[in-house]
């Protein structure tokens, strides 16, 4: 399955020159990569397309609207999470296609694990009552899966 270079990359998403390779991250149903550039650190993520065909008429592409039209209500009310970047050449949203590939990027945010005795419970309190308020049950493309889960009490 393709891999951008660093710099097809970097281009996409006019993200300065590369001062690496890619590091990949993770690899499974959606692969992700560190770029370093001259600019400063990104996320790269891509998108297999045997989930949904083409993107225009597909499962993935139901998907992917209904993921980016979340994660815009989700940025407008004020949510603490990565801003999509948005590529040159936009497909649709923050989704670019390189090579029949979807890829899309943010910024990369330094982390490290939680400890045991690190306390998230203000933030993710905080965080999921925000998201809670978002409830996009009604969106077409949701994943049946994602809808029970998240929302049991309201999907049922």
């Amino acid at each position: 399955m393709y891999s951008p270079t660093a710099e097809v990359a970097a281009r996409a998403f006019e993200l300065g020159r590369p001062v690496s390779e890619l590091l990949q991250v993770r690899r499974g149903d959606t692969d992700t990569w560190r770029l370093d550039t001259v600019k400063g650190s990104y996320l790269i993520k891509g998108y297999w397309p045997t989930t949904g065909g083409q993107f225009t008429d597909g499962p993935l592409s139901d998907q992917l609207e209904v993921a980016m039209a979340l994660e815009r209500r989700a940025l407008e009310v004020g949510v603490d999470m990565a801003e999509p970047i948005p590529p040159t050449d936009p497909l649709v949203g923050w989704v670019t296609r390189i090579n029949e590939r979807l890829f899309r990027a943010y910024r990369w945010i330094e982390h490290r694990e939680l400890r045991p005795d690190d306390d998230i419970a203000d933030w993710l309190g905080r965080t999921m009552a925000q998201i809670h308020q978002l409830q996009p049950l009604t969106e077409v493309g949701l994943p049946d899966w994602w809808r029970a889960s998240i929302w049991p009490r309201v999907a049922s």
